[in-house]
């Protein structure tokens, strides 16, 4: 649904022998059977409007921000003094956002510390996730700055939970932060090397269910994917749970007039939640969104 040749999941050879991917791949067969994509032109879905089917006020959402932990290489020289995150969620330059923190004590041209030009809508809160450990020695030391002045400083030292596994930490921290714009820093200011992730609480204005919507369409198909904010593996390991999204309106533009065929489909155990038929009339079409705990694929086929 996002424009890539293949899925995202994981293609390594011991996740594949795990029954969970053949639930996961059932559910990707059932949206895309038959679909005949190289006799297709496709583009990105319009959403003209999206909210609550029921009246439900105006509020203030959370937003996830994830840098990159390895894999490639950052654009090192462009990288900005503070990442801007605007008001609709972008990070501007998050392309060169690092995840990973040296310690001062270790740093050798790595990335000690992160800045942030937030502005926030209303009071909220940003979290700081600490999801590895990559070095304990010297103790890496979590600290965070508001508009210059320290709000938090914590050593970060080895769990003595059951079952600890060094790198993978887990644990997060969070500091309030009220209405207006802030320059917010996260360094690592002991050794040692840490792995981040962020989240701006009260953040992103929203009149709709928290979900993110991404799709394609053609003449005669449309696939859509939609999926709970709170939905990730970030959460999932500190064991925050994902609130269901209440059912919703979704109304697209530069839709083929006739009638479709609307198939929703869990992506995770891949069950049928409804099937319908719906028609498009004057470029446009409006779907009842059914309430999404996790993730929901839709697939439309015009008849």
């Amino acid at each position: 649904m996002s424009g890539s040749a293949a899925t995202g999941m994981a293609w390594e050879a011991n996740w594949l022998n795990d029954s969970i991917f053949f639930t996961y791949i059932e559910a990707v067969k059932k949206i895309v059977h038959d679909i005949p994509f190289s006799k297709r032109v496709w583009k990105k879905i319009k959403v003209s409007s999206f909210r609550f089917r029921d009246p439900h006020p105006d509020y203030y959402a959370d937003l996830i921000v994830e840098g990159w932990p390895g894999n490639f290489r950052l654009d090192r020289k462009n990288t900005p003094d503070k990442f801007r995150i605007d008001k609709n969620g972008r990070v501007l330059n998050q392309e060169s956002l690092t995840a990973v923190l040296t310690g001062k004590l270790e740093n050798n041209n790595a990335t000690q510390e992160v800045s942030f030009q937030v502005d926030y809508p209303a009071n909220g809160e940003f979290v700081v996730y600490i999801t590895e450990l990559r070095d304990e020695e010297p103790t890496p030391q979590l600290r965070v700055m508001v508009d210059g002045k320290k709000i938090l400083q914590k050593d970060l030292l080895p769990l003595t939970s059951e079952n600890y596994y060094p790198v993978m930490y887990n644990q997060y921290y969070s500091v309030d932060i009220p209405k207006g714009t802030h320059i917010i820093t996260v360094s690592n200011s002991g050794g040692g090397r840490i792995v981040t992730s962020f989240e701006l609480k009260n953040y992103l204005l929203k009149n709709g269910p928290d979900l993110e919507i991404r799709g394609i369409q053609a003449e005669d198909y449309i696939l859509i994917w939609l999926k709970n904010q709170k939905f990730t593996v970030l959460h999932e390991m500190v064991n925050i749970p994902s609130p269901p999204q209440a059912d919703g309106i979704l109304e697209l533009e530069d839709v083929t007039d006739g009638i479709w065929l609307v198939e929703w489909i869990n992506t995770l155990d891949a069950g049928v939640i409804k099937t319908e038929w719906m028609e498009g009339s004057d470029g446009k079409l409006r779907l009842s969104t059914p309430a999404v705990r996790e993730s929901v694929a839709v697939r439309l086929q015009k008849y």
